[in-house]
């Protein structure tokens, strides 16, 4: 997916749980403060580990519930204030 507009950072998140499978959960977050190339990298060198996570997770405990998210934070420009 291209890292949408506005973007400053972006949280994968990943959670574990049920069927004889320990409770876990791992976050993790990055700032997109770089150059759009740089950035473009770290996030597809990111979404690479979180799918290798995932594919672990899911091949360690396949009775296991693997919920995973991606999310962003932006910076939307809004009207000059004060006025």
């Amino acid at each position: 997916m291209a890292i949408p507009q506005g973007a400053t950072a972006v949280t994968y998140s990943i959670a574990l749980s049920g069927s004889g499978a320990p409770d876990w959960y791992l976050a993790f977050t990055q700032r997109l403060a770089f150059s759009p190339i740089k950035d473009a990298q770290v996030h597809a060198a990111l979404e690479a580990g979180a799918d290798a996570i995932v594919a672990h997770l899911q091949s360690e405990f396949p009775d296991a519930t693997v919920a995973a998210q991606r999310s962003y934070d932006a910076t939307l420009p809004g009207d000059p204030w004060p006025v």
